[in-house]
């Protein structure tokens, strides 16, 4: 039973990592083409 237990838990702690790193990826990914569509809109907005 505590056995079972601990690879459970295990099996769910490497699930949840696994969830937290894909979120923490998108948000950074997210945050990055934010930043390079406002530097592509500033130089347009500049150059017009």
């Amino acid at each position: 039973m505590n056995k079972l237990y601990s690879e459970l838990w295990e099996a769910d702690w490497t699930a949840l990592t696994y969830f937290i790193g894909g979120v923490i990826a998108a948000a950074v990914v997210i945050i990055c083409l934010l930043i390079i569509i406002n530097l592509l809109a500033l130089r347009h907005i500049r150059k017009g």
